[in-house]
């Protein structure tokens, strides 16, 4: 009964005026005693260990399947950054390489055009000495020309100078001459001819004529003329 009048007491302090009059207990209650928080709860509860409590067994599972979640996630994001990252890098790699492809064929382009110059250069100036070697020939073929042409003009007329002194030769025979032959054109026409009568032959080249000098009609027959 003591007991429970003290569990009262220090449950319900604003009953102790009340209640220790009447039960003469100030002497007992005097200095109260300190608090305990474990004596509320039940015998059961405060007798099982922390590991056989099954709330605790459960806290404990959901909290390591809540990290293992977490771990796993993150896990999975690493993985999926790692996958990425090695999939750019392939990319990029792939990139460089038909970027370098792309540049040595643009190198081998270059060379070849510059060979094609090269060689379209040298053939131009081939051509270029071909033409000047051509058009030194037919300067020098022209100049042939007009020395032939000057050597056949001053022939020409050295040969008109010398058939006009031979045209003056015969006219000056002739005008010495009154009837010359006109076989040798220098002796005096002696001789008709037959049956053109012309005359025109000396006594020495009749014997050699077989048609007159004048008509070219064929000789039948001659007669020598004495001139008065």
């Amino acid at each position: 009964m003591v007991v429970v009048m003290a569990v009262q007491a220090h449950l319900y302090p604003e009953n102790l005026s009340l209640s220790l009059p009447m039960y003469g207990l100030q002497d007992c209650m005097s200095i109260p005693a300190p608090f305990d928080p474990d004596f509320c709860h039940p015998p059961q509860q405060m007798m099982v260990p922390p590991h056989l409590d099954p709330n605790a067994q459960n806290f404990s599972s959901s909290s390591s399947s809540m990290c293992d979640g977490f771990l796993s996630m993150a896990l999975s994001k690493s993985l999926d950054a790692q996958l990425e990252a090695l999939h750019l890098m392939r990319r990029k790699e792939e990139d460089l390489a038909r970027a370098t492809k792309k540049t040595l064929e643009l190198e081998a382009c270059l060379k070849k055009v510059e060979m094609e110059s090269e060689s379209w250069e040298r053939l131009a100036k081939a051509n270029e000495a071909m033409a000047l070697d051509l058009s030194n020939a037919v300067a020098q073929v022209k100049k042939g020309i007009i020395m032939v042409s000057n050597a056949g003009e001053d022939a020409e007329s050295l040969c008109v100078s010398s058939c006009d002194d031979k045209q003056e030769g015969k006219e000056d025979s002739s005008k010495k001459i009154a009837c010359p032959c006109k076989h040798y054109n220098s002796r005096t026409s002696c001789v008709l001819f037959l049956p053109c009568r012309h005359l025109c032959s000396c006594m020495s080249c009749e014997a050699f004529l077989d048609s007159c000098p004048v008509c070219k009609a064929a000789k039948e027959a001659s007669m020598k003329v004495f001139w008065v």
